[in-house]
């Protein structure tokens, strides 16, 4: 369940999860652990991930039990971690604690940072909590600290009486002016995105100018994207809307959806996947763009995987794109039902060889779709059933390791 992801300044991409993924080995026992982990642009991880401790210079250690809650770069390009209450300070370059805000009460957001390092960060159930205003210029408190106790840090508070639902993530424009909160179950009336703003900056005071998209849209994640786009991550229907996936927001255009990602209905020139099921994103987590904005790489919490997305002029079928698998997995085909023909996408964590069988219900072999050697990464095969009866199918991927199954139906 990948809860966060951003790119660094040096390229690497810094991914969290909500949930276990990994185990840590104790002198009496083996706990379930949630570790960061860091990969190459090429897909392989770095040398210091992933990373399952931090290690502070007094000797202090912080395990990572807690499942993240969202990754943002500081002013400096370093990671901000978001990890249940806590919010860690992490060289990018080497993966070392620097600073960090600990016991913020309750479950904290996704963090915002301006260019000169204000950082904007809330709660996930607030209860009427505000959006506090720290000032990071310095860095986070080498010395962990309490989050109430650092009052050198906190400058400002943003509390109008609209933070009363479920949020995950701030945003904030890099001179600090113009600041953006996504909001989910709050109702019709109360989901969508809130627009502040402050002729003064960081430390003004702020008003809201705006609830964008507030009957159609759930702001669950922000992001920005290429030319100042601000990306929101909707999760269900709304209303009348399905607005499933990932919207680009045009600030210069009063806000109108210029792009999407992985929603099905695809604005303007769409990014695209290999993804089976087209690009459709089940749960959207955060979404980091490269520099050149060519590529996204994107987070759906329900699917457990990190996409990666390349903008394309072309449809999503013609455009090929590795993942980053942690593990083997086979997935549902799409279209199910499908009339003649369907696509079966697969993950594999290693190389190795690999077999796709179709078989009918009577356990008679039907086609042999793939039967080589892969690299690693996500694969997607086409299944063509002109001239197959109506009915169900079974399709099935063994690898040296491994074997599992799944149904399709065929709907002539």
């Amino acid at each position: 369940m990948p809860h966060g992801a951003v790119i660094a300044p040096d390229g690497r991409i810094w991914v969290g999860y909500y949930a276990y993924t990994d185990t840590l080995g104790m002198p009496n026992d083996t706990i379930p652990i949630k570790p960061i982990y860091v990969y190459n642009p090429d897909g392989t991880q770095a040398d210091f991930s992933p990373i399952q401790v931090l290690s502070w210079a007094d000797g202090r250690q912080d395990t990572m039990w807690n499942g993240c809650r969202g990754v943002a770069l500081d002013n400096n390009g370093n990671i901000l971690y978001s990890a249940y209450n806590d919010i860690w300070q992490i060289n990018y370059q080497t993966g070392e604690p620097m600073g960090a805000l600990y016991d913020f009460g309750g479950s904290i957001t996704e963090a915002a940072v301006t260019a000169d390092g204000y950082m904007f960060v809330t709660r996930v159930v607030p209860g009427g909590d505000p959006i506090w205003v720290f000032d990071i210029s310095l860095g986070l408190p080498s010395t962990p600290t309490v989050a109430a106790d650092w009052t050198d840090g906190l400058v400002n508070t943003i509390n109008d009486g609209t933070n009363n639902v479920i949020s995950r993530s701030v945003l904030v424009t890099s001179g600090g002016t113009d600041l953006y909160h996504g909001k989910i179950y709050g109702g019709t009336h109360n989901n969508g995105v809130i627009h502040y703003h402050s002729a003064d900056g960081p430390e003004g005071t702020w008003q809201v100018e705006d609830i964008l998209y507030r009957e159609v849209m759930w702001g669950q994640i922000l992001d920005w994207g290429p030319d100042s786009t601000i990306w929101v991550g909707s999760y269900w229907d709304v209303d009348e809307g399905d607005f499933t996936g990932y919207y680009a927001l045009d600030p210069g255009a009063h806000y109108q959806i210029v792009n999407s990602i992985g929603t099905g209905q695809p604005f303007g020139v769409p990014y695209g996947s290999a993804i089976a099921g087209g690009d459709t994103i089940r749960a959207p987590r955060g979404v980091a763009f490269t520099d050149d904005g060519q590529t996204a790489y994107v987070c759906d919490f329900d699917g457990g995987r990190v996409s990666k997305f390349v903008y394309s002029t072309v449809s999503v079928d013609e455009e090929p794109v590795a993942n980053v698998p942690l593990e083997f997995q086979l997935h549902q085909n799409y279209p199910n039902p499908f009339n003649p023909t369907t696509k079966i996408s697969f993950d594999l964590f290693k190389e190795g060889h690999v077999k796709l069988t179709v078989y009918d219900v009577l356990g008679r072999e039907v086609a042999v779709l793939v039967d080589k050697v892969l690299p690693v990464g996500q694969h997607v095969v086409d299944f063509d059933a002109h001239g197959l009866s109506s009915g169900m199918y079974i399709y099935t991927l063994q690898t040296d390791h491994k074997l599992v199954s799944k149904r399709m139906t065929l709907l002539k």
